[in-house]
């Protein structure tokens, strides 16, 4: 195509497949898809020659806000799987069952260390995950705010970082690492005692779980109701443009010249 074309960039590799090209279109004899077609069928080696539309900046939203609902669901539904057997654990054979049941006798039965129960153990190794995993969510965005509020290059007084300290993250992360760190130390003290018959169940590791899982699901509540408003907003601002697309085509249709 000669001097018509100039390549501004080229290939770099099949991870970066993108050529760009400045030209003066100059229809019907050079346009951009008589460029494509010409690309397309030089055929060395074969090309399957689209045009490249970079994202805009609602798409870009859009894709976070994708990512961030699929990661919160699958937090979510981690946390239900976990709730199930802690319910069954803490609430039904300690709340539900009478004494004497085998299967109550069974899990409050001490073992490994000290005078800890199977139970515990059992809610141990359920809620770390739970408190790792499904609340790290709570855990990051809380660092997060502290760093934002508390670093040098702030320029806002001590008494308005006092007055604005804390967020709904900070107050998540505090009441489930709260819970979890004393469950733990309850189950040291309770290693280090001598075993008896009648062991310590007094944890909250049932709370980590439950709390973790009623958090997500507030949290995905309101990240559809977001969205739905963001989805609103938009349709109602396309409404909005077209509307006044037709009136100004209406008003240019009946605008005439003042007559002399």
């Amino acid at each position: 195509m000669g001097d018509q074309v100039t390549i501004e960039k080229s290939p770099a590799s099949s991870e970066d497949p993108i050529l760009i090209v400045s030209y003066v279109p100059n229809p019907p004899s050079l346009t951009i898809r008589h460029i494509a077609k010409v690309i397309q069928s030089s055929n060395d080696p074969p090309y399957n020659v689209t045009i490249h539309r970079p994202p805009t900046l609602g798409d870009l939203t859009k894709a976070v806000r994708t990512r961030e609902k699929r990661d919160m669901l699958i937090r979510l539904g981690f946390t239900t799987a976990a709730a199930i057997p802690t319910f069954i654990l803490a609430i039904v054979f300690m709340s539900l069952i009478k004494d004497g049941n085998p299967g109550k006798m069974f899990l409050m039965e001490p073992i490994w260390a000290g005078n800890v129960s199977r139970l515990v153990w059992a809610l141990l190794f359920i809620s770390t995950p739970v408190m790792f995993y499904s609340a790290n969510i709570f855990h990051r965005k809380c660092i997060k705010d502290i760093r934002a509020l508390w670093r040098k290059s702030n320029s806002a007084t001590l008494l308005h970082r006092l007055t604005r300290f804390g967020s709904m993250n900070l107050l998540a992360s505090s009441g489930i690492t709260v819970a979890y760190i004393s469950s733990l130390a309850l189950l040291v003290l309770s290693a280090l005692s001598t075993r008896s018959n009648k062991p310590d169940n007094t944890t909250y590791f049932d709370v980590v779980v439950f709390l973790t899982m009623f958090l997500l699901i507030g949290k995905h509540i309101k990240t559809m109701a977001t969205t739905a408003s963001y989805h609103a907003k938009v349709v109602t601002s396309s409404q909005a443009a077209s509307q006044g697309q037709r009136m100004r085509l209406l008003h240019y249709r009946h605008f005439s010249l003042p007559r002399h």
